[in-house]
């Protein structure tokens, strides 16, 4: 799944996200056109969020708002969870969506889960250089 950034502030918020307690000055590090990967997905307060690595190297979980789709396909590996809970589903490879404490550890960046993050960014890297579209 990849995106490309649409809005690299977070002005003139919908209703939906003004409840999320965003600022029109924080840094989120994403330039405009520019395409992004997806390598998780997570709804949260009804609000989808989308994890990429930003600008400055940094996994960050930002609103859909900010993006368009480019490549809807979903990665091969992928599972889908819903939880009875905040964040109510999460889609991602199984360190990041298998239960809600994966997802935490993910979104705490916890340092187990970063190392599984970065290998599975190489190894699609890697795919990406051998099978060129």
């Amino acid at each position: 799944m990849r995106v490309v950034a649409v809005r690299t502030k977070f002005e003139n918020l919908p209703s939906s996200l003004a409840s999320l307690a965003f600022s029109s000055e924080s840094k989120i590090y994403i330039s405009l056109g520019t395409e992004y990967e997806v390598y998780a997905l997570s709804v949260f307060e009804g609000v989808a969020f989308l994890q990429i690595v930003n600008d400055v190297d940094i996994i960050a979980w930002l609103p859909a708002w900010l993006f368009e789709m480019r490549d809807t396909t979903l990665p091969h590996d992928w599972i889908g969870n819903l939880f009875s809970t905040e964040p109510s589903l999460v889609l991602g490879p199984l360190f990041v969506a298998s239960d809600e404490e994966a997802y935490r550890c993910m979104v705490e960046q916890d340092l187990a889960s970063c190392q599984k993050f970065q290998r599975r960014k190489d190894d699609l890297a890697g795919a990406n250089r051998e099978d060129p579209l």
